[in-house]
């Protein structure tokens, strides 16, 4: 079966599981299948919890450095919302505050239906506001993985969000 069938195919089972964690689970699945298959990438660990076990990370990543890859940090924490609703504010200021007690400055958010609302307290703003403070987070949507045919289209879908990120300061075609 190629990659693209292989990703369709576990996308479609996005779904297909009894409660929010089992959903989260299915997309970490998701993100976990791209990782492995995209080159300079490695996922290094899964569901890791800090030491007080009270914040838990769904994927940590590491990257070669290729310069297509807009990562800075070598380690990268991924964050999976497979949710009915689009990523919230608070969901926003949790992970950057994990990727900040972490010592990170990088992170990305795979948001299956991408992020919420408009003004003070959408997510939009809330990226914003990190952004300023030195946190860059990259956010990826189950629109975008589906559009992937390849696994070298991963790092490029980055760098694309990544611009898109820095030039607008928010995501506006999220």
């Amino acid at each position: 079966m190629t990659f693209a069938a292989r990703l369709q195919f576990a996308l479609s089972q996005l779904d297909q599981a009894p409660n929010t964690t089992g959903k989260g689970m299915r997309l970490q699945q998701v993100m976990e299948l791209v990782i492995s298959a995209a080159p300079g990438f490695t996922v290094v660990d899964r569901n890791k919890l800090d030491m007080p076990k009270s914040a838990e990370i769904d994927l940590w990543i590491s990257h070669d450095r290729r310069p297509v890859i807009p990562f800075i940090d070598p380690l990268v924490p991924i964050e999976c919302k497979n949710e009915n609703g689009k990523a919230s504010a608070s969901q926003i200021r949790d992970f950057a505050g994990k990727i900040q007690a972490t010592g990170g400055s990088d992170g990305l958010l795979v948001a299956r239906k991408g992020l919420s609302g408009e003004g003070l307290e959408s997510a939009h703003n809330a990226i914003h506001g990190f952004l300023n403070n030195g946190i860059r987070i990259l956010v990826l949507t189950g629109n975008d993985l589906s559009k992937m045919r390849k696994p070298s289209d991963f790092a490029p879908l980055l760098k694309e969000r990544y611009v898109e990120l820095r030039l607008n300061r928010t995501y506006v075609t999220l």
